[in-house]
């Protein structure tokens, strides 16, 4: 599926947010502080999202839309001003700014069809000499205050290369784990997602840029493998997670055939049982689906 250019319309809060924090992201000024965290809330109303964004979204990935609620993962939408703003000022040099995981955790069924209240704040700075981890934390509130869901964006700023700590083990899908679907990626669904969500890092839809940071060629965005995870488990598996906590282990060159597998506790998107991952997440169940 090709997503139409209609939605970059819908995309301006994000895309207005990324253009006034750009300079600051590239070329701090030196004054601004590491402050303490977590930071204090701060609060917005989002307005109803448009259904036809949500249709094609869901449609994108796979997935089935009840037309009644907010998918919880679309935070990667319209919580991105939020987080873009969040990261202004910092004292560092993002531009080589990394996505390196991701969660969600649910409560309950955000309305489609009313406003609600998202909060957000930066929880979390891990700073060492060779690297800077950022964890940033929203959540959504219904109409009438009741959380409906948390979702969490984890970036890492690399300060130096190689050396120091011990290598973590790379994960991979054993064996006997379920496929639960396969997903062919063509070259151009960095691009889509950019359409559905609006990040348009060029890394993820211009060759040139992804040639620049070192890639073959542009690499999809993590928090697309990360919602086709959570809807492969509702769908293929028949479980709708309560918390899904997910970790980018290496980018996804585009176009590229790959699969989501799972065991009981955990996820991956991969090439295949025994292949090096490109995500892996563990997962608590939450409410069984209907399955086909």
């Amino acid at each position: 599926m090709s997503v139409p250019f209609r939605h970059i319309w819908q995309q301006t809060p994000v895309i207005g947010a990324m253009a006034r924090t750009a300079a600051s992201l590239v070329l701090p000024s030196g004054k601004g502080e590491v402050p303490e965290t977590p930071t204090a809330w701060n609060e917005r109303v989002i307005h109803p999202i448009s259904p036809s964004l949500m249709h094609d979204y869901m449609s994108w990935l796979g997935g089935s839309w009840d037309q009644q609620h907010v998918p919880p993962h679309l935070f990667c939408h319209f919580a991105f001003p939020d987080f873009s703003r969040l990261l202004a000022g910092l004292p560092y040099r993002l531009d080589k700014l990394l996505n390196g995981g991701a969660s969600l955790t649910t409560w309950k069924p955000l309305p489609a069809d009313q406003p609600f209240t998202l909060q957000t704040r930066l929880s979390d700075i891990d700073a060492t000499d060779r690297r800077v981890i950022l964890t940033e934390t929203c959540r959504a509130r219904t109409a009438d205050g009741e959380l409906a869901f948390e979702g969490t964006l984890t970036a890492i700023l690399p300060l130096k290369r190689g050396g120091g700590g011990v290598k973590k083990e790379r994960p991979k899908p054993p064996t006997d784990a379920d496929k639960l679907a396969d997903w062919p990626l063509d070259a151009r669904a960095g691009l889509d997602f950019a359409l559905l969500t609006g990040d348009f890092n060029p890394i993820h839809w211009l060759p040139p840029f992804a040639k620049m940071g070192g890639m073959k060629n542009v690499i999809l965005h993590g928090f697309a493998q990360f919602a086709r995870t959570w809807e492969a488990l509702s769908l293929g598996a028949g479980v709708q997670p309560a918390t899904l906590q997910a970790r980018f282990v290496k980018p996804l060159v585009l176009p590229r055939q790959v699969g989501v597998f799972a065991t009981d506790s955990e996820a991956w998107i991969a090439d295949g049982p025994g292949s090096l991952a490109f995500m892996h997440a563990t997962f608590h169940r939450g409410t069984e689906t209907q399955n086909g």
